[in-house]
């Protein structure tokens, strides 16, 4: 039998089977903590109790590492997705929750850190990523046959965001119990009656001529959100807006500053939303609904603002961190409280599961652009939402 250490890692010197299993684990949890740029090979090495040299025997370099790790939680979905037609709904989503529940942190690692990769690794996890949702509303077609490509799709989206969504957060369930939230999440979204609408049209992005300020911070969003902060130069942001980068130190002290007002940007505005939506609204059913809506709409008004909370935190100063996170568990904390008061038997952490993941199908499928034209969107989005939290 293999020697551990206390914390479960092969003690130095052994040559476990799972070796390559244990470095993508161990690598996952360094990138989504520390960042990917932060974390060397000997970082990766130590953590496994190995010489860096033993890496290299399973991967050509960091990067490999950070594909694998992306890479394993899309395949095992994927694989839960391609059990046959005889596999029930049922069935699919245990096995879904399963897997995501094995895989807890690629998501993260997904939103984060995947612009640190080649165009070529980049583009074959993008569409690994994109067969996911194509499989799983093939299989809800074959379950509902009164759904159409267009709506199961956002519906499949929707579902899979549930299981995303457990990569942003901390909270603890037993093993059985978060696996049973999971799959009641995700089956009480993909069965939802379609409510009706229209066609969903993106808004006009108003008119920044004469206003050099906002339009500095509306390219910058756009940028930070497709390239990540890293990716995106002050140069890149001057030509988008038709002048010299050396010019925007004319409106921000630099990069770091104009990352900073648009977090503050976007909390503030969504907190103006959601204080809007509520004002005389007393009954806690009817306040949470308004809470819900108000967050869609922002968030399909305004998807590359609202995206940065996801992906760019790391880059603020520790001021406007703490200021711009305070305001994000202000506003999970309103949601929670008004379902623990529609449903107090409800434990804690369950509910947070459940809002969490709300949110994230809001912020994902929103800003996903090949879905922004759908028929009713925001209407189903709001629907999948409420569903989420049982209400």
């Amino acid at each position: 039998m293999t020697s551990t250490s206390p914390a479960g890692v092969p003690a130095r010197g052994t040559r476990p089977r799972n070796r390559r299993d244990l470095i993508i684990s161990a690598a996952t949890e360094l990138f989504t903590s520390n960042g990917y740029p932060n974390v060397s090979m000997s970082d990766i090495a130590e953590a496994v109790n190995a010489q860096p040299s033993a890496l290299y025997r399973h991967f050509s370099g960091k990067h490999e590492i950070l594909r694998e790790a992306i890479s394993r939680g899309a395949r095992l979905r994927l694989e839960a997705l391609a059990l046959g037609e005889p596999t029930g709904l049922d069935e699919v989503l245990a096995d879904l929750a399963r897997s995501a529940l094995e895989t807890r942190r690629s998501s993260l690692l997904w939103t984060s850190e995947v612009r640190n990769l080649d165009d070529e690794a980049g583009a074959q996890l993008r569409r690994e990523y994109r067969a996911l949702p194509e499989a799983f509303a093939e299989k809800l077609r074959s379950v509902c046959e009164e759904l159409d490509a267009e709506h199961s799709l956002v519906l499949a989206w929707a579902a899979l965001d549930i299981l995303a969504s457990i990569a942003f957060h901390a909270e603890r369930l037993p093993n059985r119990k978060f696996q049973s939230v999971l799959c009641e999440a995700m089956r009480r979204v993909v069965l939802l009656e379609l409510p009706p609408g229209g066609v969903a049209e993106p808004p006009s992005p108003p008119s920044d001529r004469g206003l050099r300020r906002e339009a500095i911070l509306r390219a910058a969003a756009t940028l930070f959100s497709r390239r990540g902060y890293s990716g995106v130069t002050l140069d890149d942001i001057g030509v988008a807006v038709g002048m010299a980068g050396a010019s925007l130190y004319n409106y921000f002290p630099g990069k770091q500053s104009l990352v900073a007002a648009l977090m503050i940007r976007s909390v503030e505005w969504q907190e103006y939303a959601a204080s809007r939506a509520v004002r005389g609204v007393d009954d806690p059913r009817d306040r949470l609904q308004a809470l819900v809506s108000a967050f869609v709409e922002f968030t399909f008004e305004e998807p590359a603002l609202v995206s940065l909370l996801l992906t760019e935190m790391s880059h603020l100063p520790d001021d406007v961190a703490t200021s711009v996170g305070q305001a994000v568990t202000d506003s999970v904390s309103e949601w929670v409280d008004l379902v623990r008061t529609l449903a107090p038997e409800r434990v804690l952490a369950l509910v947070r599961v459940q809002v969490q993941a709300a949110r994230m199908i809001a912020l994902d499928v929103l800003g996903t652009a090949s879905l922004r034209g759908t028929p009713g969107l925001v209407r189903l989005v709001t629907a999948a939402c409420c569903a989420t939290l049982d209400i």
